[in-house]
């Protein structure tokens, strides 16, 4: 017997959802707090398979989606097919106070399909709170993509992503109409950069794959069905920074000799870097006047939100084709929050996102239901 709802008691006959969770709650408060300055709400949908949510945020610029696999739950019973509406501040507040061992359940009543229940202990501290947030009317359809398949991907350190956002959004402003980010591909680089020559202020970064920690693939793939956008890929994410690791012991080793060298033959090595550095830059500079494979302008603002997920994981990816973005973070072990965004996009064309969004996004019937059987 368990206890829900003013300590009543809860027999397993009462229970129309349960997962049980030992650790790893501590991502989701981080991914809810990455959600929470983006959108208001987010209609989830939960069954046999896993927990998913795919929303669009307050302004309808950007679509959300995130999941939780079944199998990262240590319990999971599911009799219905459940649709509800939860306000992503109250799921943040919720999963605020979770650490790295606590305990969670995640249950639903029969007779209380709109309700869930949040229950977190933890054994350590000896505290155990229990938290229940009431869900809104469904949205009468549900968005998914009808074509999720991309021609280019890269992938980098979370950390890295976030420090070059960070860094660009500097020179980014409207009131100079410099607020968005331009990305363009090239065979062997990414240029990111914010305004353009003809502007007062801008600023461009070009990421090579042989010392940046960054890998770029092309090829169509699907991030849901390839390692791609995959699970927590530990032995890749190390090989990733391996590169810049080697580039920097090198770098030690080289200072190292030149120390133990005599004052001019230092000074001559310390000159010789410097001199290679910048040849190497001015090259890479020169080398971005060649034509892009892909082009395209997202709003900074946006991207500065999704950079805020960087905490999740250690490995981010950024998928690309010429009508719309991908930005995918892994939520630990546990499944992945991606960001969608079309080129150019911003508020005021908010009006007319669903005129815009057709051949990449469908709506799904969901019969007007807050929850249904399970068929099994």
């Amino acid at each position: 017997m368990a206890a829900t709802s003013g300590g009543s008691p809860v027999g397993a006959d009462d229970i129309g959802f349960e997962a049980q969770m030992m650790c790893g709650a501590q991502k989701l408060g981080q991914m809810f707090e990455a959600l929470k300055e983006v959108m208001e709400s987010a209609t989830v949908v939960i069954t046999d398979d896993g927990m998913h949510s795919f929303s669009s945020d307050r302004n309808d610029v950007a679509l959300i989606k995130w999941t939780l696999n079944r199998g990262s739950f240590q319990r999971w019973v599911c009799k219905y097919r459940y649709l509800l509406k939860l306000n992503v501040l109250s799921l943040y507040k919720a999963f605020k106070m979770c650490g790295k061992s606590t305990h969670i359940t995640l249950r639903i009543l029969k007779n209380k399909p709109e309700m869930l229940y949040l229950i977190m202990a933890n054994a350590s501290s000896g505290y155990a709170a229990q938290v229940c947030i009431t869900s809104s009317t469904p949205d009468e359809d549900l968005v998914q993509l009808t074509d999720n398949q991309f021609p280019q991907h890269v992938r980098m350190p979370s950390t890295q992503f976030q420090t070059l956002v960070g860094y660009l959004s500097n020179f980014s402003s409207e009131d100079t109409g410099t607020r968005k980010l331009r990305i363009e591909w090239f065979e062997d680089t990414l240029e990111l950069s914010t305004g353009n020559a003809t502007d007062a202020t801008h600023s461009r970064i070009v990421l090579q794959q042989t010392n940046s920690g960054m890998s770029m693939a092309t090829g169509m793939v699907d991030p849901d069905n390839t390692d791609a956008g995959g699970g927590e890929q530990v032995d890749d994410e190390d090989d990733v920074g391996e590169a810049p690791l080697r580039d920097r012991k090198r770098a030690r080793t080289s200072q190292e000799q030149a120390s133990a060298a005599s004052p001019n033959q230092a000074a001559t090595a310390a000159d010789t870097a410097v001199t290679s550095s910048m040849m190497s830059a001015e090259t890479l500079f020169a080398q971005s006047q060649r034509t892009p494979i892909v082009e395209m302008e997202l709003l900074m603002k946006y991207v500065k939100y999704f950079a805020k997920a960087a905490p999740l994981c250690q490995i981010m990816r950024i998928f690309l084709r010429d009508n719309l973005a991908m930005f995918s973070f892994n939520i630990g072990t546990l499944g992945t929050l991606q960001y969608y965004i079309c080129p150019t996009m911003g508020e005021d064309d908010a009006a007319q996102a669903a005129d815009d969004l057709p051949e990449d996004y469908a709506e799904v019937d969901n019969n007007g239901a807050a929850a249904t059987e399970v068929q099994h």
